[in-house]
């Protein structure tokens, strides 16, 4: 990339975009991985998440979201799916009480889907 201090600005501004948007958090925290050698293809992605940012009924309709290194290692794939849906099934629960307490019916169970 020919200025790839432009291409540093623009994914910093998306941060900051982002506290206000959190659906663009997840592209824009992939974007910022590659602000030591960004390329052509970098750029064009993050003009991409702009249009998303001018459109707030399109794009991903992200609730929240979190990504870590797991303290403990799996021995299979099946076991590494098994403590992901764990976790998720925990957030779903979380999610429904908080929705209850404030006010919010959601009378439906919540479906997990995996493809395992």
């Amino acid at each position: 990339m020919a200025d790839p201090d432009a291409y540093r600005r623009l994914v910093g501004r998306l941060v900051y975009v982002s506290v206000t948007r959190p659906e663009l958090s997840y592209d824009v925290h992939t974007l910022a991985q590659f602000l030591s050698d960004p390329q052509v293809a970098n750029w064009d992605a993050a003009i991409r998440v702009l249009r998303l940012k001018g459109s707030p009924g399109q794009g991903c309709s992200l609730v929240s979201w979190k990504t870590k290194k797991q303290p403990t290692v799996s021995c299979s794939s099946v076991e590494a799916v098994y403590r992901s849906m764990v976790v998720t099934t925990c957030e779903l629960k979380w999610l429904k009480s908080l929705l209850t307490s404030l006010g919010v019916s959601h009378p439906s169970a919540m479906r997990l889907f995996c493809d395992s």
